[in-house]
């Protein structure tokens, strides 16, 4: 990841321990902040409090479920990458996932490898876009119609 740019931050959401460590020590070992909870209450809660870059979430998480855990980080995170997880390959609903805005659908056992391409790639996505917003804002600050003056019918016609 380039310098200019803090940390990733990850929330993985997984009922099961032993998959969740498996997963955030390969996402450390990459220098992702990953933040684990094992229901979809406790990642609601996480969401409230803060933005993450990517959310890795069971798609049958305990409470709230990886479809309204996706629609919650991409209301508060529109660029969001997110990834669910599932035990059983589902041709039906990952086809939904991706058209409500996932990045991937995956079934355990995890591919690491796949999962962190999945992610690099979205937010290299989230990155892209704040950077042009903010190409979008100084160009509009330096060459906007803020620094037009004048009251002719012409100017005004311009505006």
């Amino acid at each position: 990841m380039p310098a200019e740019f803090p940390a990733p931050s990850l929330l993985l959401v997984d009922r099961d321990p032993a998959v969740a460590r498996a997963i955030m020590a390969y996402f450390v070992e990459r220098r992702y902040a990953v933040e684990w909870v094992d229901d979809g209450e406790k990642a609601y809660n996480l969401l409230d409090d803060r933005p993450f870059d990517a959310l890795v979430t069971e798609l049958n998480s305990h409470r709230i479920n990886g479809m309204r855990l996706m629609a919650v980080a991409k209301d508060r995170n529109p660029e969001v990458c997110v990834v669910l997880i599932t035990e059983e390959p589902d041709v039906e609903l990952a086809t939904e996932a991706m058209r409500q805005g996932a990045y991937d659908f995956q079934t355990k056992p995890i591919n690491f490898g796949k999962l962190e391409a999945v992610i690099q790639r979205g937010i290299g996505q989230q990155r892209l876009v704040l950077e042009q917003y903010e190409l979008k804002r100084r160009l509009d600050e330096r060459f906007g119609l803020g620094n037009l003056v004048g009251k002719s019918p012409q100017m005004v016609k311009v505006y």
